[in-house]
């Protein structure tokens, strides 16, 4: 539309999987402290975007979106929609946290809910994990699986009795 702006960042024309394209710099005291670049990907006609943040002066990737629209955190080749890497630990890391604002109530919660058809929509067709704070009131909470294939709901439930 004619009321519509449009910045545009020209870079170079040509280049290898991974050679940078096109780049936003972001700077501190003359000191490149994070950016945003366009890289080439597998082929010529293709590109990917990645993220770059410094931790302690150095430049690290910290997220790509791909050619194909995956997206990687803490890997550079992710090879699913979504994909997040950290390096191993002795002991469970938090890599996802999902958290939700509101009354402290029995009864609340978070969910991830996994659509398993074309049809999938939050109440039909898909498969969930819940979080609920617990009826005990006492900062626990419980993890139910369920499944709903349409009216028939398969089920299950850890219950932590703490």
């Amino acid at each position: 539309s004619a009321n519509t702006g449009t910045i545009t960042i020209e870079g170079r024309p040509t280049g290898f999987l991974g050679d940078d394209i096109a780049t936003i710099d972001f700077q501190n005291n003359g000191s490149k402290r994070a950016d945003i670049r366009m890289e080439r990907g597998n082929a010529a006609n293709d590109s990917q975007l990645v993220f770059s943040t410094s931790d302690t002066g150095t430049l690290n990737d910290a997220l790509i979106i791909n050619e194909a629209g995956d997206v990687g955190i803490g890997t550079t080749n992710p090879i699913a929609r979504l994909q997040i890497a950290d390096d191993f630990s002795s002991s469970p890391q938090p890599l996802i946290f999902l958290s939700n604002s509101g009354a402290n109530n029995p009864g609340g919660g978070s969910e991830i809910i996994f659509g398993t058809s074309v049809s999938a929509t939050a109440s039909l067709y898909n498969a969930k994990i819940q979080a609920i704070r617990s009826s005990l009131d006492n900062g626990s909470s419980d993890l139910f699986f369920s499944n709903n294939p349409c009216s028939n709901s398969h089920f299950s439930k850890y219950k932590n009795d703490n």
